[in-house]
């Protein structure tokens, strides 16, 4: 959707601190939660990974993906894992990222903990060939925003916005205001539950036209 030009729909309060030109469009906040004005808002970009095993495998072998599955890097689309050496009981496989790049190898048998996707291939039966392989595939997410979260790994940890006014989203996805332009006092943002303090927010809106700056009373 388009930016909205500022209204008097929003009120103005310590929370803006600064000319910049403000900017907010609608978002749809994800059902099961309350914000309130000043939350930082990110986007659910990314679903829950599924692993499946390549068609005409000749190991028996399986691909468990870890309790945590994804990493801070992760990205929607697929992670190809395919055996590049092979040994008894056991086997090396290269690992790919959805863009083509590679990552650190995996070993048979050696849990992969990566920013990407973790998880451990275990040798059942017969052993692997060279271009076996499994799939690690991580959806797409919802888009919908909640709270940033600075430990969050489905890309709400990427802060996009700023609530320009209190959502309760308790029981539906309902939509809110959110600044895309503008300069705020970080001291005036709601941060609790998010990991971040007022000064280490300031450089996750980096490169985009919010700009975080205390107010010369605080």
């Amino acid at each position: 959707m388009d930016g909205l030009t500022e209204t008097a729909t929003l009120v103005r309060s310590n929370l803006v601190n600064g000319d910049f030109p403000l900017v907010h469009k609608p978002f749809t906040i994800l059902a099961g939660r309350s914000l309130l004005r000043g939350a930082v808002l990110g986007l659910v970009l990314l679903g829950a990974a599924e692993a499946a095993a390549n068609g005409g495998n000749t190991g028996g072998g399986t691909l468990t993906l870890a309790e945590t599955p994804l990493g801070s890097l992760a990205r929607q689309g697929d992670y190809v894992v395919t055996c590049i050496a092979e040994a008894g009981n056991g086997g090396t496989f290269a690992v790919f990222a959805p863009d083509g790049t590679r990552l650190a190898d995996a070993e048979v048998g050696v849990a992969y903990v990566s920013d990407h996707v973790n998880f451990t291939i275990a040798d059942v039966g017969e052993d692997f060939d060279i271009d076996d392989g499994f799939t690690v595939t991580v959806p797409a997410g919802s888009g919908k925003a909640v709270k940033a979260v600075k430990t969050a790994l489905d890309g709400s940890q990427h802060p996009v916005a700023i609530l320009a006014a209190a959502v309760d989203a308790t029981d539906e996805d309902v939509k809110g205001p959110g600044y895309i332009s503008g300069q705020f006092d970080p001291t005036e943002l709601d941060l609790t539950g998010t990991g971040w303090t007022s000064d280490t927010i300031v450089a996750e809106f980096d490169g985009k036209p919010i700009f975080l700056r205390a107010s010369a009373a605080a």
